[in-house]
């Protein structure tokens, strides 16, 4: 009878160590080791890309804007996230955020143009891209022009790399043609 309430006691004391410790799934701060191959590793680095180009005018043939002013940017990496959420496949690159700010304006020049005021563009954007490590993806986006009735948009197309990105080509596109 002594052995029955010793082995008793003895399993009552373990089952009453065992419930109370924290349970993972109602102590999301677990104090055990974490997996740190499956955290997101990231780096940020900022840019500024100028503009200062003549661009045609898309609703008149031999007329131009000069476009000046300036896109900035936020470029943050995170490595190896498309291994972690797809482990089949094998390659290594890098998913980019991209944070876009536009400031420019469009001063008109020709001579047939009849609006020779200055046109702002004032535009923001966020972009998620997957560059492969030996590649660049492109990124096309497109910017209001302001005060405009016809829809004029200016279409940048970025180079994104691994390294940062870069402006390959602008051009303005209208709603009328």
């Amino acid at each position: 009878m002594k052995k029955l309430f010793l082995i008793t006691a003895v399993f009552s004391a373990l089952l009453l160590l065992i419930g109370c410790q924290d349970n993972s799934i109602t102590d999301p701060f677990s104090s055990g080791s974490l997996n740190k191959n499956n955290l997101m590793h990231s780096n940020s680095f900022e840019g500024i890309i100028t503009l200062d180009q003549k661009l045609a005018d898309p609703d008149r043939i031999n007329d131009y804007f000069l476009l000046s002013g300036k896109i900035k940017f936020t470029e943050t990496l995170f490595d190896n996230t498309l291994q972690d959420k797809a482990p089949q496949l094998t390659t290594a690159g890098q998913e980019e955020r991209l944070d876009i700010s536009v400031d420019a304006a469009l001063t008109a020049v020709g001579v047939s143009n009849a609006d020779k005021g200055v046109l702002r563009i004032d535009s923001k954007s966020d972009d998620i891209v997957f560059v492969s490590a030996n590649g660049t993806d492109t990124l096309v986006k497109a910017y209001p022009v302001l005060g405009r009735k016809d829809k004029m948009e200016l279409v940048c197309t970025f180079d994104v790399t691994e390294n940062g990105l870069t402006l390959k080509d602008a051009i303005l596109t209208s709603a009328i043609v």
